[in-house]
């Protein structure tokens, strides 16, 4: 079971917030590192900008769009990839137990998330 390090912060006046110490060392975040944040639906993902590459960043997005089971050409569409892309992300996403077949839609696969 994997366990979530959650603190409460307070946002600035100027907008800044501070990520406290125990999550700061658990990430091992230095002084001054850039972060790349995503909102999706109200909630906010914050993680170090240099771990990202641009399958990863269409990978969340492939994620936060899987807020309901949907199909590799309706995740397609809805985040202008083709399908045989989609369906690579999904293959990735799947095998790292993020995602996985809920059932299917005539002859489509619906995808959920974990």
């Amino acid at each position: 079971m994997t366990t979530i390090e959650t603190d409460y912060v307070k946002i600035s006046s100027q907008g800044q917030l501070i990520i406290p110490k125990p999550i700061r060392e658990n990430l091992g975040l230095e002084e001054n590192p850039y972060m790349m944040l995503a909102e999706h639906n109200g909630t906010l993902f914050l993680r170090k900008a240099q771990e990202f590459r641009l399958e990863d960043i269409e990978q969340m997005k492939l994620l936060l769009a899987l807020d309901t089971p949907q199909t590799t050409k309706q995740l397609a569409e809805r985040l202008d990839l083709s399908r045989s892309y989609t369906s690579t992300l999904l293959n990735r996403l799947e095998k790292t137990k993020k995602v996985k077949e809920s059932g299917r839609r005539g002859r489509e696969v619906v995808y959920k998330r974990v």
